[in-house]
């Protein structure tokens, strides 16, 4: 659950969740910003990083609403046995990766949560990560198959 508040065009900030595997290389990424300076609009995106230093990534989104509603929502990235998605309300769901292209010897080993502004721009107040939740409730070898 991430909150972001843009209350006015010339706050910037975001919040990005970082998946990084027994290599220190960046896996995953869930991220969550104001879109640029003078825009009262959150951007929402998640994307996978290959180990090549390639990547997918969900198309961004810029949700409408007015200054007075803070983008305050679940953004996700799941596995099944059709793939790899990215979620996001507002959004949808985007499919990242057929299950036959994730490279699973890659394993979750760190996770970092990044709070950044930009600039000489003041930071949005409210920038809260609400919530970090992994579950793992699928069966890995339905998956590899």
């Amino acid at each position: 659950e991430i909150e972001i508040d843009a209350p006015s065009a010339s706050s910037i900030g975001g919040v990005g969740v970082y998946l990084y595997d027994q290599n220190n290389d960046r896996i995953m990424l869930i991220d969550v910003a104001d879109s640029w300076s003078g825009v009262d609009d959150t951007g929402v995106a998640a994307r996978y990083d290959f180990a090549n230093g390639t990547y997918v990534t969900t198309p961004v989104s810029w949700p409408s609403y007015t200054p007075q509603e803070p983008y305050y929502e679940t953004v996700s990235l799941f596995r099944n046995e059709t793939g790899l998605f990215g979620d996001a309300p507002r959004v949808g769901t985007f499919l990242l990766l057929e299950h036959n292209e994730i490279e699973n010897d890659r394993e979750i080993h760190r996770i970092v949560v990044y709070f950044r502004g930009y600039s000489t721009n003041p930071a949005m107040d409210p920038l809260r990560l609400h919530d970090i939740r992994l579950d793992f409730s699928a069966s890995f070898d339905a998956l590899e198959k």
